[in-house]
């Protein structure tokens, strides 16, 4: 063995890991233990550590590069194993890279960090060799390693809060899901530390709508990007396996963002993040409040068409020439106690002359049920059946038209809506119940008979 001299230790140890696994594959199992037998015994036991190491599992494409870098950009298929690499090469920045260092975790919410990428089965701990295994503290929000080294804990929507502190690395998870370009560019200057080992930052998405600004990160100094096909992880069920490289074959959007991690050019995309941010209404009037406000307000219901589907509701009122959604009820309910929310909710939330939406193309009888109950509940419901003859793409284009016209906004912000917009395509599986709810409300506002000041239901004439 050329055991050469190496910069660092990490280099040694990745040096060591690198030849463990080239011998495990020149010699087979026998020969491997075999050959370790005859080695000295502190060499022997150091062979057999980095192979317990989880490190030790890691594909090429998930590798921490030899070569110097600052940003290490894993761009992957969902299930390549992304977030496996990122917790394994961080275990290893905060064990020998920077001991009693600082760092930062940033995620789209706080329970990302916590079940994914810190608690997850491809998270933090469970990715660190057994002598250096995190400890999550909660309470001061930050983890903690064995040897000093600490990271804290910061979520994507906290553009802010990530400014002041100066630091030596970072891991930034699913940044297609971050709302703020702000909040990487505040990540990346406060990882600014001066070391002797320079700085780090480790990012991991799936290219999924992906904002402009994502996509940029790529093109910077000192960045290396891996990628990887959901299909290069053998680690996952083979009939799962199958049903991934038969999708990448289809080469829709979805499948080449998802399956194969390639960034797409966008032609089906609608709202972006950026588009939404400018959506958004500044004022320091709560929702009821500034519905009050309104010359009308309704609710927009997409009932629930099955077990896995929520029932859409969203409250919008009209002010002016804009319609502003006010807030975003959606949830899983049942059949009859979606039917007993959406009457609470109009109970509390319209007033005399506003009204109920309701798509009613898988529950006709839905309209007339809902102003049954709400009788029995001593109040009148003016409800409004809509049934839906466009798709739900063609629906969304629509809408999306009169977002960018400006006559939209929103002033109770929702991820889950927010996500289904920005992820809407023609060829989408699931059903986006919460955009169906917000489509349904803007098309029918800004209708040409609504233009007019009349709003016509298919055979009950004028309202």
């Amino acid at each position: 063995m050329a055991r050469c001299q190496v910069a660092s230790e990490l280099d040694s140890y990745l040096d060591l890991i690198e030849f463990a696994r080239e011998q495990t594959l020149d010699l087979g199992k026998e020969g491997f233990w075999d050959w370790l037998a005859t080695e000295d015994e502190e060499f022997r036991e150091a062979i057999i550590s980095v192979m317990q190491d989880p490190a030790f599992s890691l594909e090429d494409h998930q590798m921490m590069p030899r070569e110097a870098w600052r940003i290490l950009f894993f761009r992957m298929g969902r299930g390549a194993g992304k977030t496996h690499a990122a917790a394994t090469n961080t275990n290893l920045l905060a064990k020998y890279v920077y001991p009693g260092g600082y760092g930062i975790l940033v995620g789209p919410t706080v329970q990302h960090v916590r079940e994914t990428m810190i608690e997850g089965v491809s998270g933090l701990i469970a990715t660190a060799p057994a002598d250096c295994i995190p400890v999550y503290r909660p309470h001061y929000n930050r983890v903690e390693w064995p040897n000093g080294t600490r990271a804290m804990i910061m979520t994507a929507d906290n553009k802010e809060g990530i400014r002041g502190p100066s630091l030596n690395f970072g891991w930034g998870d699913e940044l297609t899901k971050w709302q703020h370009s702000a909040t990487f560019d505040n990540m990346f200057r406060a990882i600014r530390e001066k070391h002797e080992n320079g700085t780090k930052l480790i990012l991991t998405t799936s290219p999924l709508r992906a904002q402009e600004w994502v996509k940029a990160i790529e093109s910077r100094p000192n960045t290396i990007t891996k990628t990887a096909p959901s299909t290069a992880n053998p680690h996952q069920d083979e009939d799962h396996l199958a049903e991934l490289s038969a999708e990448a074959l289809l080469g829709t959007t979805k499948a080449r963002e998802e399956v194969l991690g390639e960034w797409t050019t966008g032609e089906s995309q609608l709202w972006s993040r950026e588009d939404i941010e400018n959506l958004a209404l500044e004022t320091t009037l709560r929702p009821k409040d500034f519905a009050a406000t309104c010359s009308r307000r309704f609710l927009s219901v997409d009932p629930s068409g099955g077990v896995k589907d929520e029932w859409g509701i969203e409250w919008f009122g009209k002010k002016g020439k804009q319609v502003i959604l006010l807030d975003d009820f959606s949830d899983h309910w049942g059949l009859e106690s979606g039917y007993r929310r959406v009457i609470e909710l109009a109970k509390e939330y319209l007033k005399p002359g506003d009204f109920v939406l309701f798509e009613d193309n898988n529950q006709k009888s839905g309209p007339a049920l809902l102003r049954k109950m709400a009788n029995e509940a001593g109040f009148s419901l003016r409800v409004i059946p809509v049934s839906a003859d466009k798709s739900k793409y063609a629906r969304a284009e629509e809408a999306f038209m009169h977002c960018q016209m400006g006559k939209v906004a929103l002033l109770r912000r929702s991820d889950k809506l927010e996500s289904q917009l920005v992820e809407w395509e023609p060829d989408m599986k699931n059903s986006p119940d919460r955009g169906d709810a917000f489509t349904q409300a803007v098309n029918h506002l800004f209708s040409e008979t609504a233009k007019k000041g009349r709003f016509l239901v298919r055979g009950l004439g004028k309202c």
